[in-house]
């Protein structure tokens, strides 16, 4: 809370605009795992930017995740422009048996 005070909150942000963050609540996927539940979260994107909560957070392997949840949270139309998508944002790719953290956040 003290680092929040004198850093102002911590950010998630996002490089395009994704119609579930029209949503009063919204997921994103992340591959490293930097977030705390409870945390208020200044959200970035190419439309401005607004304050959410970490609802919850869970693990999943990236093979584990079932194909509508990814086309819903990537604005993809398949499988594997959604994985495409996924692993433009990192140097390495992501193997299907990694982990990664699905993030549940809710506007405030």
């Amino acid at each position: 809370m003290v680092e929040t005070i004198l850093n102002g909150p911590r950010k998630i942000g996002f490089s395009k605009w994704y119609s579930k963050l029209e949503k009063q609540a919204f997921t994103t996927i992340r591959r490293y795992d930097h977030y705390e539940v409870g945390q208020v979260y200044l959200i970035t994107t190419t439309r401005g930017a607004f304050y959410a909560r970490l609802a919850r957070k869970e693990k999943q392997t990236l093979k584990d995740i079932p194909t509508t949840f990814l086309l819903r949270d990537t604005d993809c139309e398949t499988r594997k422009e959604a994985l495409q998508l996924l692993n433009s944002f990192y140097r390495k790719p992501i193997e299907e048996n990694e982990k990664l953290t699905i993030l549940y956040l809710e506007k405030i």
